[in-house]
């Protein structure tokens, strides 16, 4: 990342503002490097945003992804004490009045877009979004008569045809009853992303059982997550949603599996969401691989290796597709749109990029 910025001739110590639309690492994981090298500028993000953040930096968050060392865990003192919470920011920067709003963007727990305006010129940047709303979040919704000059839009699934469940309602009815079922048959594997989707999916099922019909063991790093998201969302542990590493009974999670998960009428949700090899996703699957009454749920369409097990999808997709990119895009009115954060580029012919390109004295950019 800072490689990036050298490409580009921006000095770090120069940053003015930075802002984090939400706490996944590879929209947050570079802080710690930032300001090593000099950032020392407010830094804006939501409360939810902060929160979660401020867990990955605590040692017992055991997040192996941003490599952080004793002197690392230091710095969480100094983010906090750059970090501004306020949805609405309006100040004088270098002179010149600067306005940024954060605005709800469903995806996940506290994630926003953003509204910057300086010295009348404006930029909406989406990060990652739905127009759908999410248990833990607002799905994105631009405010009557908000207009940017300059719209920089997150296209992950703008380049493909395979839109999953549009509809949240329908959604929920039909992820409720597939699981219900698969926990009837036996036991139901769910590898997930440790933060965002596999919360939504517990909240889900808290909001709809008033006593849950099978257990649900949560394991790896979203176990911990799980515990932060409950801090500021309230309880999810509970009636029947447990937290595997509170189970002391047993001397390995091989043992865990074999003589408690075996029993079936029962979820195992896990990170992480692709099964990659040494991840606690991988373990239950080598394990239950031998289970005559196991079936994998995949909600992600993230698992590219073949595996020995019965097999479902049920894509719930957390970020914009073609049709959230082109709504935000009306009611914004921009002339210049950047396509980033895309996915693969599947449909040559019928994407957001190509769509973009038929109104006139609009200009796209997908760098």
């Amino acid at each position: 990342m800072l490689r990036e910025f050298k490409k580009i001739g921006i000095d770090i110590k120069d940053i003015d503002l930075l802002i984090i639309t939400h706490c996944h690492l590879d929209h947050c994981g570079g802080i710690v490097n930032l300001i090593k090298s000099g950032l020392n500028c407010p830094i804006i993000m939501s409360y939810e945003t902060k929160y979660i953040l401020n867990g990955f930096f605590s040692k017992n968050s055991n997040m192996q992804d941003l490599n952080l060392n004793d002197a690392d865990y230091k710095l969480l003192n100094k983010i906090n004490s750059m970090t501004l919470t306020d949805c609405l920011f309006d100040e004088s920067v270098k002179g010149k009045r600067v306005l940024v709003k954060l605005i709800p963007s469903g995806h996940i727990l506290g994630a926003c877009g953003v509204y910057a305006e300086i010295g009348g010129f404006s930029v909406f940047y989406t990060g990652d979004f739905t127009v759908k709303d999410v248990e833990t979040n607002s799905g994105l919704t631009i405010p009557d008569g908000m207009h940017a000059d300059v719209l920089i839009t997150e296209a992950t699934f703008g380049y493909t045809s395979s839109f999953s469940v549009y509809d949240k309602t329908i959604q929920d009815k039909l992820i409720l009853e597939v699981i219900e079922e698969l926990a009837n048959r036996g036991v139901g594997f769910i590898p997930a992303f440790a933060v965002g989707k596999a919360q939504d999916l517990l909240m889900l099922m808290k909001r709809n059982f008033e006593y849950m019909p099978y257990n649900v063991y949560v394991d790896g790093a979203l176990s911990y997550i799980t515990m932060l998201y409950e801090k500021v969302r309230g309880p999810i542990y509970g009636n029947g949603i447990l937290n595997a590493n509170d189970i002391k009974l047993y001397d390995s999670k091989r043992e865990f599996i074999r003589k408690e998960i075996s029993l079936g009428n029962c979820l195992v949700m896990t990170s992480s969401d692709n099964l990659t090899e040494g991840s606690t996703s991988f373990v239950y699957g080598r394990e239950l691989m031998s289970f005559d009454n196991a079936i994998l749920l995949n909600i992600s369409n993230n698992i590219k290796k073949p595996i020995s097990m019965l097999q479902e999808n049920i894509p719930i997709i957390n970020h914009g597709i073609l049709q959230d990119i082109l709504e935000v895009f009306l009611k914004l009115t921009p002339k210049k749109v950047y396509i980033v954060h895309r996915g693969a580029k599947t449909n040559s012919t019928f994407n957001i990029e190509e769509i973009l390109n038929m109104f006139d004295d609009v200009d796209v950019m997908a760098p």
